[in-house]
């Protein structure tokens, strides 16, 4: 009698336990929907090439504290001239329907040395609508570029406050495309975007100096 009330009490855990950590994830796989789009011009809305489209999938450590988080992928694409990327979907088991392990984001990070950087998150915070979505999502970039984001103007003849500490962020971002473009192993004319770059922090040239970034790129 003992034995099969033990057995009956085992076999409950078992249910409540799988039921409340499948709610977490899929189980025992989940799949992800491929992600597609293009990476256009914010002013001419032309496709941009040569664009580094850096995505990483992101894990929650324990379903009930949902703390710790890992990378369960990590994937970097280039775009061609119709700025046109697409991410394969992606398969991750998931033991006890997600309870030690499941998705938590789809980060995606765009780059492009005469461009903004752009970051996003495609699955955080929105699971569920992302799962009913279907076969894939669809992310499109708008970059702006640097040359239109850092004008110089005549008129007040001073440079926007934060500038520098701006100008930085985005020369280290380009600097990031080159440690991506090497690891791929794209060719890049560098000099092309040199020149851009010395246009562009020309009227910031006493506070901002770049040589020390086109050393390490040049590296």
């Amino acid at each position: 009698m003992k034995k099969k009330i033990l057995i009956i009490l085992i076999l409950g855990l078992i249910v409540v336990f799988i039921t409340l950590s499948s709610s977490f994830a899929s189980w025992p796989l989940e799949v992800t929907p491929a992600i597609e789009g293009r990476i256009l011009d914010a002013t001419t809305g032309e496709p941009i090439e040569n664009s580094i489209v850096e995505v990483d999938w992101d894990t929650s450590v324990f379903a009930f504290v949902d703390r710790t988080s890992g990378s369960a992928g990590y994937m970097l694409i280039v775009t061609g001239k119709d700025g046109k990327y697409k991410v394969p979907s992606k398969v991750m088991l998931q033991p006890l329907g997600g309870f030690f392990s499941h998705l938590r984001n789809i980060r995606i990070v765009v780059r492009h040395p005469l461009y903004e950087s752009k970051d996003a998150s495609i699955v955080e915070d929105n699971i569920d609508s992302y799962k009913k979505e279907g076969k894939f999502q669809r992310y499109d970039a708008i970059l702006r570029t640097l040359k239109n984001k850092y004008k110089y103007s005549r008129v007040i003849n001073n440079n926007v406050l934060g500038t520098h500490n701006s100008l930085m962020d985005d020369l280290n971002e380009a600097q990031g495309y080159a440690t991506q473009a090497k690891k791929m192993r794209l060719n890049v004319n560098w000099e092309i975007y040199f020149n851009a770059w010395t246009a562009i922090v020309e009227p910031y040239r006493n506070e901002v100096d770049f040589s020390w970034i086109k050393n390490k790129i040049l590296k």
